[in-house]
């Protein structure tokens, strides 16, 4: 089986982060999110496109097989409120940070 590691943009805003995973050809039910430790899971497989004995692959450039990534989140982020969507290949997981990660201005006495 071939494995394939899909590319990936982070933004970090003032009150989430922002992953956005490039997963051309996928459905959302080839993907599968988890948290576990801090660390933010995402797996799957792109099914690849099958050739009879008569038809022959010129040029194969698309990948297909497995894939998985892994992101450290650290403390920051409230898991109670991520929210996960796709629409036209790509994946965009929503990571709100905790009340408690907002930097806070403190006054001088």
């Amino acid at each position: 089986m071939q494995y394939f590691a899909p590319h990936a943009d982070i933004i970090d805003k003032e009150k989430e982060v922002l992953i956005t995973v490039a997963l051309p050809g996928m459905t959302k039910e080839n993907i599968k999110i988890d948290l576990l430790d801090n660390k933010l899971s995402i797996s799957g497989e792109l099914k690849k496109e099958e050739v009879t004995e008569k038809e022959r692959f010129v040029t194969k450039e698309i990948v297909s097989g497995s894939f998985h990534r892994e992101f450290k989140l650290g403390n920051q982020i409230d898991s109670t409120k991520i929210d996960a969507s796709f629409k036209d290949g790509l994946l965009r997981i929503s990571l709100p940070k905790s009340e408690k990660a907002s930097p806070k201005a403190i006054s001088v006495k």
